[in-house]
């Protein structure tokens, strides 16, 4: 688990973006928080509960029957049908 200092929204994607590579090549599940309570911030004032964000990374295997990205691509593809 990581704390990290958000100045801008930015930071934030490039924070989730480093962390992403790091799970993939990893393949370790890896919690990052955001405060942006304190009101020093360009973003994210009242932003989550009390201006904390808490990201999940997980590995995804592409070859299991349940990779979430799989079913919401399923899922996409069903209701862009209806």
């Amino acid at each position: 688990m990581a704390i990290g200092l958000v100045e801008s929204v930015e930071d934030v994607w490039k924070g989730c973006f480093e962390k992403a590579r790091k799970v993939m090549r990893n393949k370790k599940t890896f919690t990052i928080i955001y405060d942006t309570s304190d009101g020093n911030t360009k973003i994210g004032i009242n932003l989550g509960c009390n201006g904390v964000i808490d990201v999940l990374f997980e590995p995804i295997d592409a070859q299991d029957i349940l990779n979430p990205v799989l079913i919401l691509n399923s899922l996409s593809v069903y209701f862009s049908s209806i």
